[in-house]
């Protein structure tokens, strides 16, 4: 009996169970019949003009992308999207497709060759990062055997007299050359050489005592030269005396005083040489390169501007402390009556001079730079204020976009890693190997390459002492392909 009740239980047990599962498939089914279909999704990439990347969009079968906006595309107008977007059905890949406006412009307008260029290169699109720009210009400090640029914040205050000395007198030119009063225009005789060298003031370098150098910033549009004397070599024009000019803002150390009190010798960020006292406040480390260092700049961006009747040119920036609807506030360096420095406050009317921080670079922003300086005059060493030589006009350039440049051409070509010299090159290998906006050198000089011309002519832009002396712009093959030794690469 105990058997056939615990049989009885068993059967009953397996009964139950399998009605159980019976229900629970029930409900499963009735759960698969109410669920509805899975909606299906595709992959959707937008590239522009150019085959870059806009977005990758995932949307339902069927959605209708046709309004998705397209990029504005400089010199060109939107057409459509090279596919149907009205109903998705699949993965896709769409291109942006244009029209090009085909303005007519003067070939000495910029806007005549970024109209070509941006047939091939989004031209509102960063060659170069800021940290890009950055690792650039720590590779030119590290260089400074090569590049001559100089940090002078890391240079020590306590110098040796014979190192003062030996920089002085690596201008030596002074018995070798003609040289003529700046007033009279005379020839100078031996006698007044003579005083030119005494007003070095090399006797109180005879100590082996270190010197104090003193921190500087240059407040005027200031000549560097040779000698402490505006008196010239050569010609008042092509002055061998001149060495460069330094910008208003330009931070100095100043290493030694001529006897007469008048100039200083200073070591600046490209060059050493002898400046007018009249041009330099000195102030003490701290306050110069809080000036010097600011992260919040104003940056001139034309040819020149005037401030505080000071003129002062394209790529000088200054700290900017304050942005009003109008106005811009910034720190301007003035020369109180005892030579120190002042920072003052200064407000300048909101224009187009300006660019609060450096300007992106952009191929778009490096031609309206360069077009800015075509046609202003030829003047070696930069020695006239609306003039500047063929270096220091790719170095305006340039410095708007924050980039260290050195100051002399052969410099220039030897930055290590973007620089590179050869024997020879020709206009195609130019065309093929280098992108517009590339420096290329000749013996003693520099210029731009443009790039190519409606008619396919490689063009430059260079400042030239030749013809009129000024900034031009000149077909490739006229000026000689054969001439070209060096490039520098900045893309």
């Amino acid at each position: 009996m105990k058997t056939n009740k615990l049989i009885t239980i068993i059967v009953i047990f397996f009964v139950i169970l399998f009605c159980l599962n019976c229900n629970n498939n029930n409900n499963n089914n009735n759960n698969n019949n109410n669920q509805e279909p899975k909606e299906k999704l595709y992959s959707i990439t937008f590239l522009d003009k150019y085959g870059n990347i806009i977005e990758t969009k995932e949307v339902k079968e069927g959605t209708d992308l046709s309004s998705y906006p397209a990029p504005v595309v400089s010199y060109h107008t939107f057409n459509s999207w090279n596919q149907n977007l009205s109903n998705i059905q699949s993965n896709l890949e769409v291109q942006a497709m244009y029209t090009e406006n085909n303005e007519v412009y003067a070939i000495d307008n910029y806007h005549y060759w970024l109209q070509i260029l941006s047939r091939k290169f989004d031209i509102t699109k960063p060659l170069m990062t800021k940290e890009e720009i950055e690792a650039y210009n720590v590779n030119i400090k590290n260089s400074k055997s090569l590049t001559k640029v100089t940090d002078i914040f890391t240079l020590s205050t306590e110098v040796n007299p014979a190192y003062i000395k030996l920089l002085i007198e690596n201008y030596n030119n002074i018995n070798k050359r003609t040289a003529y009063n700046y007033e009279t225009n005379e020839v100078l005789s031996s006698n007044e050489k003579d005083e030119i060298l005494n007003n070095r003031n090399m006797n109180s370098l005879e100590t082996d005592t270190d010197i104090k150098a003193s921190y500087g910033v240059v407040t005027d549009f200031a000549w560097m030269r040779s000698y402490p004397t505006k008196h010239y070599s050569s010609s008042y024009e092509r002055d061998y005396f001149q060495e460069t000019t330094l910008n208003v803002g330009e931070p100095v150390l100043v290493y030694h005083t001529s006897s007469d009190g008048q100039w200083y010798f200073v070591q600046a960020t490209n060059y050493y040489g002898w400046v007018e006292k009249k041009n330099i406040a000195i102030g003490d480390f701290e306050e110069v390169t809080r000036f010097v260092s600011c992260e919040n700049k104003l940056v001139v961006i034309s040819d020149y501007v005037i401030i505080e009747e000071s003129h002062v040119r394209m790529g000088q920036s200054f700290p900017l402390t304050k942005e009003e609807e109008n106005e811009y506030i910034i720190n301007y360096p003035i020369r109180k009556e005892d030579g120190s420095l002042e920072l003052k406050e200064i407000a300048l009317e909101k224009t187009d001079d300006y660019s609060v921080g450096y300007l992106e670079y952009t191929y778009e922003n490096i031609y309206k730079q360069a077009f800015k300086l075509l046609d202003i005059d030829y003047s070696w060493g930069d020695k006239e204020k609306l003039g500047r030589d063929c270096s220091s006009t790719q170095n305006a350039i340039y410095s708007c976009f924050g980039f260290s440049m050195p100051r002399n051409t052969s410099n220039q070509n030897a930055i290590p890693t973007y620089g590179t010299s050869f024997k020879s090159i020709t206009i195609d290998s130019l065309k093929t190997n280098h992108l517009p906006g590339t420096l290329i050198f000749s013996s003693g000089h520099v210029m731009m390459y443009i790039g190519e011309n409606e008619d396919g002519v490689s063009y430059i832009l260079h400042n030239t002492s030749a013809g009129e002396g000024k900034c031009i712009l000149q077909s490739l093959e006229e000026y000689g392909i054969n001439k070209i030794i060096g490039t520098l690469k900045l893309q």
